[in-house]
């Protein structure tokens, strides 16, 4: 206390100075006659402001998305519930019931019973309850095939299911190219389309009706696709002559062995079928009741997709001693025909009736359909 009055003692008596008042805002003072163009705070560039609050950061670049990213996408399009028309898709061509020891049935339903008898094929005792199946034109469906006139005449229901899957392979591609941030055709790799064809598989009359006589049944870019059969080369068949024949496949056919020791989208299959149908496309159409012809039952080789990602390297060390792969390797020993351009409206294999339960299970969960 004393302290402070001797202290204001000398400061009346003159022998301590005022303190020296600071410019306002710590604002340095010019010297006179020397003027300053002040910018406006709200011309300040908001960078410049950040830069002088904190030193610049690099950040590393992100890496570029990989086959966990792209099947991710792909498994969320294909997952997808589709209420479609058909309540059952077909395994068979006649209904068969099996009684169960457990006092149930099995039931598999059969292409008369979920579509009729196809429209060019005459009544006999066995189809004549049927009725024909119905046909019609559906217009305007997905994508930019067939000369930019995207038309298919097909069996009712069965082409609002075609619809479903050209729908999911372009939201497919539309999502695809923004991940990769580059082109990837999915829906636009389609270039040509066929469904109505009424005649034998194989055009053999001893062998059933093909699933093309109904309509249910269509090929994607049968020049490039065409089927193979079991033998030393791969082979396809074509016309000449008037006759079917069978030729090799490519120039890579001497070089790549029996057909069954290829699985398709690995790197060697791509040199066997550069234009193949994309493998996203593939998923798309089995996702809404399709089967492919170019595993019928035998999916086994999809696993290493799954893994591997497509073009994986069947010579890989890493590939060629897994699991997947070597089982995949022994189911596709059974290998008898391979079709890469045709998809039909009737499951074959575990995996595709599977996949077609999972997806009605969520959609009844979803609706509450009991």
């Amino acid at each position: 206390m004393w302290q402070s009055v001797w202290h204001f003692i000398l400061k009346i008596f003159g022998k301590i100075e005022n303190n020296p008042k600071l410019p306002v805002h710590d604002v340095a003072v010019l010297p006179e006659g020397i003027a300053i163009e002040v910018l406006p705070e709200e011309e300040i560039p908001h960078s410049t402001i950040l830069d002088a609050i904190q030193p610049k950061v690099t950040l590393p670049e992100p890496e570029p998305p990989g086959w966990p990213d792209v099947w991710e996408v792909i498994d969320e399009i294909v997952e997808r519930p589709f209420d479609g028309p058909l309540h059952d898709i077909p395994s068979r061509r006649q209904t068969r019931v099996t009684k169960l020891s457990s006092g149930g049935q099995s039931i598999e339903h059969g292409v008369y019973d979920i579509f009729g008898r196809p429209s060019k094929e005459p009544k006999t005792n066995s189809n004549k309850q049927y009725r024909t199946t119905r046909q019609k034109v559906h217009e305007n469906l997905p994508g930019t095939w067939n000369n930019g006139k995207p038309r298919l005449y097909m069996e009712e229901s069965a082409g609002q299911h075609l619809r479903e899957a050209l729908g999911r392979a372009k939201d497919l591609e539309e999502r695809l190219s923004i991940l990769l941030e580059k082109p990837h055709l999915v829906i636009s790799s389609i270039l040509k389309m066929g469904a109505y064809s009424y005649r034998h598989i194989s055009r053999d009359p001893s062998k059933p009706l093909s699933n093309h006589s109904w309509s249910i049944a269509v090929d994607i870019d049968s020049a490039s696709n065409r089927g193979v059969r079991y033998g030393q080369k791969w082979q396809r068949r074509i016309q000449k002559d008037g006759k079917s024949i069978w030729i090799n496949a490519t120039p890579f056919s001497a070089d790549r062995g029996p057909v069954n020791e290829i699985l398709p989208y690995s790197q060697q299959y791509f040199e066997v079928f550069p234009n193949s149908v994309p493998f996203e496309l593939v998923m798309c159409f089995k996702s809404v009741g399709f089967s492919w012809g170019g595993d019928w039952g035998r999916a086994g080789w999809q696993k290493v997709v799954n893994r591997f990602g497509v073009k994986f390297d069947q010579t890989d060390l890493e590939v060629k001693q897994s699991k997947v792969f070597q089982d995949a390797m022994t189911e596709w020993d059974d290998f008898r025909f391979f079709d890469g351009m045709h998809f039909e409206l009737q499951q074959r294999g575990e995996w595709a009736k599977s996949l077609w339960q999972r997806q009605q299970n969520s959609l009844r969960h979803n609706t509450n359909v009991a």
